[in-house]
C-alpha cells in the first residue's frame, strides 16, 4: 500500500510511524529508487521530539506542513536523521480517538499535493484498521502461546518449538517440579500457591530466556537450552538452584541432553522426569542440596544418538 501511495504521488518516501506511551518509531518504509533508507535511524523517538508531526491534526486528520524549514530544524534538534523534507504530507492514524501514530509522505511532487491530501484522507483510517487488526492478531497468538498465570510459554508453544530447532543441534531439556505445592495451597491458600509458581517461573527466566521456559503442567516447568554441552547445562542447573533459593521456593530438577530431531518428545520428557523425581526423592531425604544429582555413569555416546530405536539422552 505504501508503494502504491508513493508512486501515485511521485514521492521520495512513505513511512508509517507507530507510537507507544513514551516513543514514536518508524515501522514501515517505502522509498523511491536511489533514496536512502532511514527506518533504522528513526526508532524510539521521544514523543516530545516528534510533536512537529502532530501539530496539524486538529481538526483535520491530514495536514500539509507548510513550513518545511521548521520541520527540518525540529528533526535536526531532535537528532532525528532523515532525508531533507521539502513538502511533507502527514496523516494521523487513529480510531475512536485512540492514536496509533501517523503516515508520512515525504516530498510528493508539487502538482500532487492536492491529491496527497485527498488520498491520505481516504486511506489513513484503513491503515489504522490494518494496524489495529495486526495488533489484535499478535495478542491472540501471544495468548495462545502463553501461560496466563506465570507469563512463560505454555505446552503448545513448547511442542511448536521442538518442530523448528535445526536438525543436528544439541539441546538440553531441564525439567523443574515444585516441591510440596499442595502443602502451600492447603496451608496458605491457592493465591499463595499461585504466587509461588510465579516466583518459580521468574527464577527460571532469570537463567534462561523467557521464551525458552514453558509451564507444561500444574507445577511442572521445562526450560530449553540450545547448542549446549554437559558442562553448560550443569552451570544452568546450578544457577537455577541459586535463583530458587533467592526467590524462596523449592523445586526438584532433572535434565537430559538430546540431538535434534527428537523422534518421541514425550519419551524424552519421561527420561528427564525420571531424574527430576530422583532429585525430588533425595530432597525429601535432605541429602542433595549442595550435591550434583546426576549419577557419574553418564552414557559415553554422543547426546541424542539412537540405540535400538530409542533416544539416548545424557541424564
Amino acid at each position: 500500500m505504501l508503494e502504491s501511495i508513493g508512486e501515485a504521488l511521485k514521492a521520495d518516501k512513505v513511512m508509517i510511524f507507530e507510537e507507544d506511551e513514551e516513543n514514536v518509531s518508524a515501522t514501515y518504509e517505502w522509498k523511491k529508487e536511489g533514496v536512502p533508507s532511514t527506518i533504522d535511524k528513526l526508532q524510539k523517538i521521544p514523543r516530545e521530539k516528534a510533536k512537529a508531526f502532530y501539530q496539524g491534526y486538529v481538526p483535520s486528520e491530514v495536514t500539509i506542513i507548510n513550513d518545511p524549514e521548521r520541520m527540518n530544524k525540529a528533526l535536526k534538534d531532535g537528532n532525528i536523521s532523515a532525508v531533507k523534507i521539502n513538502s511533507p504530507v502527514s496523516g494521523h492514524l487513529a480510531i475512536n480517538r485512540k492514536s496509533f501514530g501517523f503516515v508520512e509522505v515525504v516530498n510528493p511532487a508539487p502538482d500532487k499535493l492536492k491529491d496527497a491530501s485527498l488520498l491520505l484522507t481516504a486511506v489513513t483510517r484503513f491503515l489504522s484498521v490494518l494496524i489495529r487488526n495486526r495488533d489484535i492478531y499478535k495478542r491472540l497468538r501471544q495468548l495462545g502461546n502463553t501461560d496466563q498465570l506465570t507469563g512463560v510459554m505454555n505446552r503448545h508453544r513448547f511442542m511448536g518449538l521442538m518442530q523448528h530447532i535445526p536438525q543436528g543441534e544439541p539441546i538440553a531439556l531441564i525439567c523443574a517440579d515444585f516441591n510440596d505445592l499442595k502443602d502451600i495451597n492447603d496451608t496458605d491458600g491457592h493465591e499463595a500457591g499461585d504466587e509461588a509458581l510465579r516466583k518459580m517461573a521468574c527464577a527460571m527466566c532469570s537463567v534462561v530466556d523467557q521464551n525458552r521456559v514453558f509451564r507444561v503442567g500444574g507445577d511442572e516447568f521445562i526450560a530449553v537450552a540450545e547448542e549446549v554441552n554437559l558442562d553448560d547445562v550443569k552451570e544452568i542447573v546450578k544457577k537455577m538452584r541459586q535463583a530458587f533459593d533467592e526467590q524462596g521456593v523449592s523445586a526438584a530438577l532433572g535434565y537430559g541432553i538430546f540431538k535434534m530431531p527428537i523422534d518421541d518428545i514425550e519419551a524424552a520428557i519421561a527420561e528427564v522426569d525420571h531424574w527430576m523425581y530422583y532429585d525430588k526423592r533425595r530432597a525429601k531425604e535432605e541429602q542433595h542440596k549442595d550435591q550434583d544429582f546426576i549419577p557419574d555413569h553418564l552414557p559415553e555416546k554422543t547426546a541424542g544418538q539412537k540405540e535400538e530405536g530409542k533416544e539416548n539422552p545424557e541424564q
